[in-house]
């Protein structure tokens, strides 16, 4: 076969175009870039050849599968690379010089092995140890070998759901990666459901932590899911999350090194987490997350929905009695910190609450903008009129997280009457999504931009949704079918 006849030119002189050349990558470039990136291949093609580890020689028709060596060959043969024209260092022919870099001389074995599954040797990955593969994934997704990266992949998963897991070297390894490249993310799961800490049925987080050895699990899970602001913005690190085991999420919240804009991120974080969890472990899972939240450093409106709520369901309702404490303490103080002191005449609380803030305080002001097209909020108010009923529009975006959730704009077109004329009002409201805590009030502004004009409505404090009252200042709307366009006199896009 015709891939057969490829594999047997691997490392081999005849026919060959190109010589490859495997260096160690700089630890500048290791720190600040990422994998999954073709500029890697785009640096200069002549290093010194002290960082040479291995040389051979090889052919272009093969490595060009991979956009990193086409990317250094247009350098080399358009003039811009440092390469051009010029041989590889320990060459005797004047073949150009394309470079492969890794990040440590333990990678060598990989890259070899990555070059050479490119040629279609068929045993190539399966001489490498279990570990290795691992590096062998980064190295292949870095240069774009798509092929041997679904095959490393698939290997480390299966070996994942065997009964004893990966090796310790490769959890090591894992745990170890600066940054997790996206095909590698489907392995996150299988590797931390067979560990020890997570497969044990442990409950107390000091059994969990003492289980996991070298603090491979939650150093793994620090490196793909720590930035807790970035897993709210990606759907598929969502999914990871909402999927891992409890033991898990206890190992990722109760990690200092968390990196959140505030407190307020973890309560949602959590809060989130128990709600997809099945009815015969939530409980268990709510009260096991909820003492790891620092409730001391949320934000007054967080702290506020958690302990004026008379709703159970809430993450921290079982420390109900401890939180009015925090909260009329936070009333009589001007910094709003508490300190130590004063926490330890709260009895009954978690530790977690004299543990230190993971980053800067909360702001509890939020700005939602809303660029709303007139034309599709005349079509709700006919449609509203025509039916006398309620339509809502809803701002395509919400907010990034504040005070434990995530909030949004709403618009609803309605039905009213008023010194017995009747037609359409526009309300404007701010809704909180995900919880919504009972008996707290909330304060906002409106500003309706158009054409240049501008006109402001204040809510004084409501619930969530609150409503700031009518968006159009005019009375109820007959004329026009339920959108008086003469009275309203509105054109182009509001915000």
């Amino acid at each position: 076969m015709i891939a057969d006849r490829i594999a047997q030119f691997f490392k081999q002189d005849e026919l060959s175009d190109v010589d490859v050349v495997i260096i160690l990558r700089p630890a500048a470039d290791q720190a600040g870039q990422k994998s999954g990136s073709v500029q890697d291949g785009q640096q200069q093609c002549c290093p010194p050849a002290e960082d040479s580890l291995a040389q051979f020689p090889a052919h272009r028709l093969v490595l060009f599968a991979a956009d990193y060596f086409k990317a250094q060959a247009h350098n080399i043969w358009t003039g811009t690379s440092d390469t051009a024209g010029k041989a590889a260092p320990s060459s005797t022919c004047s073949r150009p010089l394309l470079q492969l870099s890794v990040d440590s001389t333990e990678q060598l074995p990989a890259a070899e092995a990555v070059t050479a599954a490119l040629y279609g040797v068929s045993d190539a990955l399966c001489s490498l140890q279990q570990q290795q593969l691992v590096d062998a994934v980064v190295i292949a997704d870095r240069i774009g070998a798509a092929e041997v990266v679904e095959q490393s992949v698939g290997m480390l998963q299966a070996a994942a759901v065997q009964a004893d897991g990966v090796s310790a070297a490769t959890m090591e390894t894992l745990a170890n990666l600066p940054v997790w490249p996206t095909c590698l993310l489907p392995l996150l799961l299988p590797v931390i459901r067979h560990a020890s800490c997570c497969a044990a049925n442990l409950t107390e987080l000091a059994a969990i932590l003492a289980a996991d050895t070298g603090s491979r699990v939650q150093r793994m899970l620090l490196t793909v899911l720590g930035d807790l602001e970035a897993v709210w913005r990606d759907a598929q690190l969502q999914a990871l999350l909402l999927q891992l085991p409890l033991p898990a999420v206890q190992l990722l919240l109760s990690c200092d090194q968390l990196r959140v804009a505030s407190e307020d991120t973890v309560l949602y974080t959590a809060t989130q987490y128990v709600a997809v969890l099945a009815k015969v472990v939530r409980l268990a899972g709510k009260a096991a997350l909820a003492q790891l939240v620092r409730a001391p450093h949320l934000s007054r409106a967080a702290l506020a929905g958690q302990a004026l709520s008379s709703n159970p369901v809430l993450l921290l309702s079982c420390y109900s009695k401890q939180l009015r404490s925090l909260v009329s303490y936070k009333l009589v103080t001007s910094g709003g910190a508490v300190p130590a002191e004063a926490l330890d005449i709260i009895a009954d609380m978690p530790a977690a609450w004299k543990l230190g803030q993971r980053q800067l305080l909360a702001n509890d002001d939020l700005r939602l903008t809303w660029r709303l097209p007139v034309e599709e909020l005349a079509a709700a108010c006919r449609k509203s009129f025509a039916g006398n009923q309620t339509v809502t529009l809803e701002s395509p975006t919400q907010s990034t997280l504040v005070a434990g959730g995530r909030w949004n704009l709403m618009v609803d077109c309605m039905q009213e009457q008023e010194q017995g004329v009747s037609g359409t009002v526009v309300g404007v409201f701010v809704a909180l999504f995900d919880m919504r805590p009972d008996e707290v009030l909330y304060v906002y502004k409106c500003k309706l931009s158009c054409n240049g004009e501008s006109r402001e409505l204040a809510c004084p404090g409501a619930h969530a949704p609150a409503r700031a009252g009518h968006l159009l200042d005019v009375g109820p709307m007959s004329a026009g079918g339920g959108w008086d366009e003469a009275a309203c006199q509105w054109q182009g896009s509001c915000s």
